[in-house]
């Protein structure tokens, strides 16, 4: 039951395949190919499946991920009713299980690697609490905006990293381990950095809730985290099966 392509193309195929010469087509055991613009004839040539499809579905939604939250921001800000649900419990919940997803996909030797690299934080953490407060104070000086404005944009650059910068590096297959660290040391730096920098820029003191700021962070980051790496570690082969679904589970936790 051979089919031949008059056309050029290229082959991928499993073992078996004779290849002569360049062009494409997939298929599921045998196939030959000759001729430089020639013929491709293949014994069955196999379709997409449904989980190949999956992935190139996914993958396409995830990498959208700023345009869903754009979207949702709209929403959300057109009719807030629509979210009046979403209460601070299940907040957490969402942003634990998206940690639990890009969790899975670490071992304690990625943080190792990472420790080895400690200007990387120090820098972020410089940036966050240097560069960010200060920019929000000229920028609102700059444009010569409302006292109050000005006080929200420092107060807004005084604050630590989110858990969607965690999400875009998983997503863009960076240093997640990375990301968790810079983004832990600005949550836990927050405890003392956002009162001291409102006093500076500001004139006042923001109250901060130091031992909430602790157990979120450990429900938020770090617990998730740690379940995760030792699933990864004492049940890879489930780990290795729901790691496809990570990407998507982690976007719509955020959104």
């Amino acid at each position: 039951t051979g089919t031949t392509f008059e056309s050029t193309c290229s082959l991928n195929c499993d073992a078996g395949t004779s290849i002569q010469g360049n062009g494409v087509v997939t298929c599921d055991a045998t196939a030959k190919f000759s001729g430089g613009s020639g013929t491709c004839v293949a014994a069955s040539c196999a379709k997409p499946t449904l989980f190949e499809t999956y992935i190139k579905v996914s993958g396409a939604l995830t990498n959208l991920f700023p345009v869903w939250t754009v979207l949702f921001t709209v929403w959300a800000l057109k009719d807030p009713s629509a979210f009046a649900w979403l209460t601070t419990k299940y907040f957490t919940a969402g942003l634990a299980i998206l940690m639990l997803s890009m969790g899975i996909t670490l071992a304690p030797k990625d943080f190792k690697r990472v420790a080895t690299r400690p200007n990387a934080v120090l820098l972020n953490f410089a940036l966050c609490y240097g560069m960010m407060p200060a920019l929000g104070l000229s920028l609102g000086k700059l444009f010569s905006l409302d006292p109050a404005l000005t006080a929200g944009m420092v107060l807004v650059g005084s604050i630590n990293g989110g858990q969607a910068s965690n999400l875009c590096t998983f997503i863009a297959n960076g240093n997640v381990a990375l990301s968790v660290l810079m983004t832990t040391a600005t949550t836990v730096g927050a405890i003392f950095m956002t009162p001291f920098l409102c006093k500076t820029f500001l004139g006042t003191v923001v109250p901060v809730d130091a031992a909430g700021i602790v157990v979120s962070t450990l429900q938020v980051v770090l617990a998730p985290i740690l379940v995760g790496m030792i699933m990864n570690a004492k049940f890879p082969k489930v780990v290795k099966k729901i790691t496809p679904v990570t990407p998507v589970v982690g976007m719509v936790s955020t959104c």
